[in-house]
């Protein structure tokens, strides 16, 4: 792109083009792509395909004409009749393209109302297709397989697109056993299938990720989609009716995943199995008194009694954030004694540890038990151990119950250990409330300073992003 403008650039970017068709480079989208960017904008879209066509149908040319007509098919407004020449010379051309490249030709046919057609090639796609990136797409732009397939079915419609959703994604797992691939699948399959068959691919699923799990490397417990996979399962598996299933998930979700030959374990994300827990629990979780809610309620008294037990065993991870989660659920659930077993547990933890006692404080709040969580933040913040973050509301909390003048007090002391912006605006806001607006300038002061060095950093990054925009909008014209 550093070349576009240049005189010398269009004849060296072609040359560039032969060379890497000779050798066998133009799977390479850091290669193909930047130099196909390089060639200049036609001003007349159908003159510069017929030109390609002409090239082609003489044999003297190849895959880069190949590719700048796939990509002039997705970016020019191209009569009916141009993009069906395009796509009889593509369909004729006895390479062997990679899946995008069929895809985007599947998507003329589909487009032409040839959509049995569309659908056959969107499958030789995946299952005959090489695997190299399309040197078409843009540098840095990813495809996602389940937004693949979505908008396959979506361009197909009917039931002739969920057929073919369906078996996009059987096919693709069967070439592809990355957790991404699992994952998509998990996500699309409820809407396709019926419970029969929805049952008959979990039950290959759950065997096919004990494989990997099995396998002397552990490839599925190192892949960076797997506790999203893991989760996404876990709640499939509970609304099919699998509670065994679900439970070997949620315990490899919230114990670890077992070592390797090697005693080798993952490492692992917290806030992501924390975020994967809330949702499993929200599609758990819901009143008694909701009709057909049962199994889901049922399930979480389940999810309450192995968590507990998981716990005693001394195998829960993340033990705090975990207990306060589901006891928070169980209580909203009716599950009162099962609250407390949590909330309990917590509290033992809490001797030792101030992450279990903001724990502790979270599901006391989510069980109604306001005054306790208050006095032991209360004491967490005399105390210099009140995270960061959680300072703002408690101060709020002070003011409410002993007035603006003691929560200013006890804020100035956590000015001494933290000049966070949220605790600066909370400190003017009690400030002028407690009658002592004068107290308030410095900070005001402060926090005018950072919002005026924001706006700085704003406008400088504004200032680099403009000459980059304008090369992008000049190459995707």
């Amino acid at each position: 792109a550093a070349l576009a403008g240049k005189g010398f650039a269009v004849p060296e970017a072609r040359r560039m083009r032969r060379l890497l068709e000779n050798a066998a480079e133009l799977g390479s989208s850091s290669l193909l792509g930047s130099v196909l960017q390089v060639e200049p904008d036609e001003g007349d879209a159908e003159a510069a395909v017929a030109s390609l066509l002409a090239t082609l149908r003489e044999g003297r040319g190849g895959t880069p004409e190949a590719v700048q007509l796939l990509t002039t098919l997705a970016a020019a407004e191209l009569s009916g009749e141009v993009r069906a020449q395009v796509v009889d010379v593509l369909l004729r051309r006895r390479e062997t393209p990679d899946e995008a490249r069929l895809r985007s030709v599947a998507h003329e046919l589909a487009r032409d109302g040839r959509k049995d057609a569309a659908a056959d090639l969107y499958r030789l796609g995946v299952l005959a297709a090489g695997e190299g990136m399309p040197a078409f797409l843009r540098r840095n732009q990813q495809e996602k397989p389940g937004d693949v397939v979505m908008d396959v079915r979506e361009r197909l419609g009917g039931e002739l697109g969920d057929e073919t959703a369906v078996a996009l994604l059987d096919d693709k797992l069967a070439t592809d056993g990355s957790a991404a691939m699992m994952l998509a699948a998990l996500k699309a399959w409820p809407d396709l299938l019926a419970p029969a068959a929805l049952s008959e691919r979990l039950a290959l699923m759950k065997a096919q990720i004990a494989r990997l799990r099995s396998g002397r490397l552990g490839r599925f417990a190192y892949d960076r989609d797997a506790v999203a996979t893991v989760g996404e399962l876990c709640k499939t598996l509970a609304r099919t009716g699998d509670q065994a299933g679900a439970l070997v998930e949620l315990e490899r979700l919230l114990c670890g995943e077992a070592p390797d030959p090697y005693g080798r374990k993952p490492n692992r994300n917290s806030k992501q199995v924390q975020a994967t827990l809330a949702e499993i629990l929200t599609a758990a979780a819901a009143p008694r008194s909701a009709p057909g809610e049962e199994e889901r309620v049922a399930w979480l008294r389940v999810v309450g009694e192995r968590v507990l037990a998981w716990h005693a065993s001394g195998r829960l991870l993340d033990a705090e954030e975990t207990l306060a989660a589901v006891g928070g659920e169980l209580a909203s659930a009716g599950f009162k004694a099962l609250a407390k077993s949590c909330s309990d547990q917590l509290a033992s933890l809490a001797a030792d540890d101030a992450a279990a006692e903001h724990a502790l404080a979270k599901l006391w709040r989510a069980t109604g038990a306001d005054a306790m969580a208050y006095q032991l933040e209360k004491r967490m913040l005399a105390e210099r151990r009140l995270a960061i973050a959680e300072l703002p509301r408690v101060l709020q909390a002070v003011r409410e119950a002993d007035g603006a003048a003691a929560a200013l007090a006890m804020g100035e002391q956590a000015l001494a250990y933290t000049a966070a912006t949220e605790v600066l605006r909370a400190m003017v806001d009690l400030a002028e409330r407690a009658g002592q607006g004068g107290r308030a300038a410095p900070w005001r002061d402060e926090l005018a300073a950072r919002a005026q060095q924001a706006a700085e950093a704003e406008a400088k990054e504004a200032d680099k992003a403009a000459p980059k925009a304008g090369a992008s909008a000049r190459r995707g014209r």
